[in-house]
């Protein structure tokens, strides 16, 4: 019997179509066999690297199939990487976008801003597109991830410390769309 409580989408019956994560992957990596990374300028993002308002922008919509950003955030350590792909740190979650009211975040801003890893997306890498799983912004899983994030840090004053200077960073650097400080 399983112990893992959260499914991946092909668990869960998807039998939506796979297609690439950009379009025309194959014309812009036609030899590879799967092992390239993908360039930075094929990745679609909020085109401010921090936040999208509803789906990206008409530019960046260009790139990918249904105008979602092609990276995600791990619920569990908050690293990103390919959207919907399974985490390659903790191995529990898929990356999913992440949601704040009716702004999309950059997961690759959200990993750099926290010191996390970023898993960039391979070429010729097929999924399913029509998806509904999102992560919404929750201040108190943040607060958790934060905590498992500096736990080998002993003196809990220290600890305290860093964690609320982290915590007040990332929530004033998206203040402009309504993100509180609450610690």
């Amino acid at each position: 019997m399983s112990t893992d409580t959260h499914p991946t989408y092909e668990e869960q019956g998807n039998t939506n179509p796979i297609q690439y994560i950009i379009r025309d992957y194959c014309k812009k990596y036609p030899n590879d066999q799967g092992d390239q990374n993908i360039n930075e300028e094929d990745a679609a993002r909020p085109t401010n690297h921090k936040w999208a308002k509803d789906r990206l922008e008409a530019e960046e919509k260009r790139k990918t199939v249904v105008g979602f950003p092609t990276y995600g955030t791990c619920s569990i350590c908050w690293n990103s990487g390919p959207a919907y792909k399974k985490c390659i740190k903790c191995g529990v979650v898929e990356y999913q976008v992440v949601n704040f009211r009716d702004y999309i975040l950059d997961s690759q801003k959200i990993a750099e801003l926290l010191g996390n890893n970023h898993e960039v997306a391979k070429a010729n890498r097929l999924q399913h597109w029509l998806r509904t799983e999102a992560m919404r912004f929750r201040d108190d899983l943040f607060k958790m991830m934060l905590g498992r994030k500096h736990k080998h840090i002993e003196d809990e004053q220290e600890r305290k410390r860093i964690i609320t200077k982290e915590y007040r960073d990332f929530t004033a650097f998206y203040s402009e769309i309504g993100m509180k400080t609450l610690m």
